[in-house]
């Protein structure tokens, strides 16, 4: 017997920023966080998480689980260190558009400012950062950046589902309330290996090995 999906729904704090036949978009201007309804469904896929107080997380991860984007960057001493939109109240100018909106970032402390454009286009979410609009202060330099990455997460088993990894046909890993903790996320290649950063791994016979991305 499948577990029947209760999924409680609250728009507070967001507004609605566009909609179509497919979709609704809702952002929250402040943190740039997002929430989509599937108009068919009703199912509403969350970047952050509703009522964060009532989970164990510490200020940074909530900070990071609520913020459109974090940035990991090098600092004048060359120490890395990680910011996010709520981090430092970077107040993002936002602008709305046609199919969603436009917002301009200027993250506070690490001195990086970028464009991000989201936009629904039918069933589908498009979202982008154009590398022209990112700018670096020459005292800290850019390493990474996060976009939303706890889109559609949930707490352990508390809605029925599953992750799909793109390994070689593919495999689904059942959300559960006890599941195995992992130590390391998923990484898979879709172009190949990069020769640059490619290490030697022990084989071990009780491990199938990563396939490339179909």
């Amino acid at each position: 017997n499948e577990k029947q999906m209760i999924q409680p729904q609250s728009f507070e704090g967001f507004e609605k920023a566009a909609e179509n036949e497919e979709l609704v978009l809702y952002v929250n201007k402040e943190s740039l966080a997002l929430k989509i309804q599937d108009k068919q469904t009703q199912y509403v896929w969350n970047t952050g998480v509703d009522q964060p107080d009532n989970y164990r997380i510490n200020k940074t991860w909530e900070e990071m689980i609520q913020s459109a984007i974090t940035v990991e960057y090098a600092d004048r001493k060359g120490k890395v260190r990680s910011e996010s939109i709520l981090t430092n109240n970077s107040k993002p100018k936002i602008e709305m558009t046609k199919n969603g909106f436009t917002a301009k970032v200027f993250m506070n402390q690490a001195k990086v400012s970028f464009q991000l454009n989201v936009e629904l286009e039918d069933d589908s979410l498009q979202v982008s950062l154009p590398k022209e609009k990112i700018e670096e202060n020459k005292r800290t330099k850019l390493i990474s950046i996060k976009i939303y990455p706890f889109l559609g997460s949930v707490n352990q088993n508390d809605l029925n589902g599953y992750m799909f990894l793109p390994d070689g046909s593919g495999a689904l890993v059942r959300y559960e309330k006890s599941g195995k903790k992992a130590d390391t996320p998923f990484v898979g290649s879709i172009f190949g290996k990069d020769e640059s950063f490619k290490k030697t791994v022990k084989v071990n016979e009780k491990v199938y090995p990563v396939q490339q991305i179909k």
